[in-house]
């Protein structure tokens, strides 16, 4: 869909590309003195202030500070998302890897990417809260919900430790991520909220040392030409034991993260997770290929 608006708009550069559900109604629900009256319109002032990787109002049962007017939130919502135009390579369009398992899925992808690539350019403005009029989907989505396998899965792509840190495999359906301070990379894992400045979203070849630009994910769009291999790497784990081992030398060290005990068997389970998400999928294929040749 998104590749029609240059068609349609030859003449026309375009800052951001808003997706929204059909259904969707948008309201002000707090002045941090931006409002116009006109929630659209209020939006708008938020992006082109703040000038984001990606931008969105609060939904449901996200994390909501009240105090903030914009704060950082991990799983955020696909209702209403603005997409920065420098973003679209790296994020658009959304994985269909899942999609004969669960609608969720593909959301639970773009969450861990932005977490990992643009940690502190991810922002809910909280002036805005968006409103699904349907709230009962139809009982023919499909709603797996052992969200480590999508989120192993994906993070076997991410290169940089620093970037698998801003994740939250404890928790991968948790909206906020406790922010805590790594004094070895001092850095806060969860970021910090930044207007884009000089920042650049989009993609380079400084990135290959961040991104496994082989992995299916990225090969099947036009990123494949930052592949330097003429296939597509198969998802590996190496990334994600790597972070396992980084979060165990945190916890023997501090004992706290963030003000709580890493849950470290859970990482575990996310790397059998991934294992066996992988597996999975591909006895999926042979399936659905076998029903095509009878």
């Amino acid at each position: 869909l998104f590749m029609q608006v240059p068609r349609s708009f030859p003449e026309t550069s375009f800052t951001f590309y808003i997706f929204m559900d059909g259904d969707v109604t948008l309201r002000e629900v707090k002045d941090f003195g931006f409002n116009t009256g006109n929630p659209w319109l209020t939006f708008e002032e938020y992006l082109l202030e703040w000038e984001p990787a990606v931008g969105f109002p609060h939904f449901g049962s996200a994390d909501y500070d009240e105090d903030s007017e914009v704060q950082i939130v991990f799983n955020f919502d696909q209702i209403v998302v603005a997409y920065h135009t420098e973003t679209l390579p790296l994020l658009l369009p959304y994985t269909e890897r899942f999609d004969n398992v669960s609608w969720w899925y593909c959301g639970t992808v773009q969450n861990a990417l932005c977490a990992a690539l643009y940690n502190s350019h991810r922002m809910q403005f909280n002036a805005l809260r968006s409103l699904s009029l349907f709230s009962n989907p139809s009982p023919t989505y499909l709603r797996a919900s052992n969200f480590l396998f999508p989120l192993t899965w994906i993070g076997s792509a991410i290169k940089c430790l620093d970037s698998l840190m801003a994740i939250p495999w404890f928790g991968p359906f948790q909206s906020a991520t406790s922010n805590y301070w790594d004094s070895t990379r001092r850095a806060w894992m969860n970021g910090i909220l930044k207007k884009k400045g000089n920042v650049q979203y989009a993609v380079t070849d400084s990135d290959i040392d961040k991104v496994d630009f082989c992995h299916e994910y990225f090969f099947e769009r036009d990123l494949h030409r930052m592949c330097k291999s003429d296939k597509t790497s198969r998802p590996s784990l190496t990334p994600v034991q790597a972070i396992l081992d980084h979060l165990k030398a945190l916890q023997s060290s501090a004992g706290m993260v963030g003000g709580k005990m890493l849950e470290l068997d859970r990482i575990d389970l996310a790397i059998k997770a991934g294992q066996v998400a992988e597996q999975s999928k591909q006895l999926i294929d042979l399936v659905l290929q076998d029903q095509k040749t009878q």
